[in-house]
């Protein structure tokens, strides 16, 4: 994400909830060159671009979950600047006010927010536990594929939820059981190649209406 990109997604940040569960290995995040070392410290972690996930800079970074309710000053982090956001009119003022200083029990989350750091992107595989405990409540799109003739499986159904950004996958065999993979959790953007393979191999969107009926 270029300087200018980046400067404007600040300005529309939502930050994650308090309550926020990430369903995956970890978030992604969008942080400028010059604030990476802050990130490293508070364990964030580099993945280089692949095919189909290039940024300008060759990746991204992103922060496990297992440090998102980390309380900052438990692991050491009490002295960190509370604000490193390049963007933020505070970063020029003397001195700038440490975690400590600011809110003791501030988390790793509460500071990517503060930073507006944290997408609701999210890195590597599903827990398919967690996928299931988040989405019990709520109501998903569904689409559906309809298979070619000569197609071992006959129906894909994607349940698309918004938020968290995952879908569940459901392959049904031409005898009406789940097939190989049968069901499985996936990010929209692995959901989307999912679904443009399919495309790409005959099969066709079928109207959800005609399905009801």
């Amino acid at each position: 994400m270029k300087k200018n990109e980046l400067r404007k997604w600040r300005e529309n940040y939502t930050p994650l909830h308090a309550g926020y569960r990430c369903v995956a290995e970890g978030i992604r995040l969008n942080v400028h060159f010059d604030e990476k070392d802050y990130l490293r410290q508070l364990g964030a972690k580099w993945h280089p671009s692949n095919v189909g996930m290039t940024t300008e800079n060759g990746g991204y970074w992103w922060m496990p979950t297992d440090r998102l309710g980390v309380t900052m000053k438990n692991r050491g982090y009490r002295n960190m600047p509370l604000v490193v956001n390049l963007f933020d009119p505070s970063l020029g003022t003397d001195p700038i006010p440490t975690i400590d200083q600011f809110n003791a029990n501030m988390t790793v989350l509460d500071w990517l927010n503060t930073n507006k750091m944290a997408t609701n992107e999210l890195h590597g595989a599903l827990n398919a536990t967690a996928c299931i405990d988040e989405t019990l409540s709520l109501a998903p799109t569904r689409y559906r594929l309809s298979a070619s003739s000569h197609a071992h499986v006959d129906v894909v159904d994607f349940l698309v939820y918004s938020d968290p950004n995952i879908v569940f996958i459901i392959v049904y065999a031409k005898d009406g059981t789940s097939g190989d993979p049968g069901e499985l959790w996936k990010t929209t953007e692995d959901a989307k190649s999912m679904w443009d393979n399919f495309v790409n191999s005959g099969y066709v969107r079928m109207d959800m209406d005609e399905v009801a009926s």
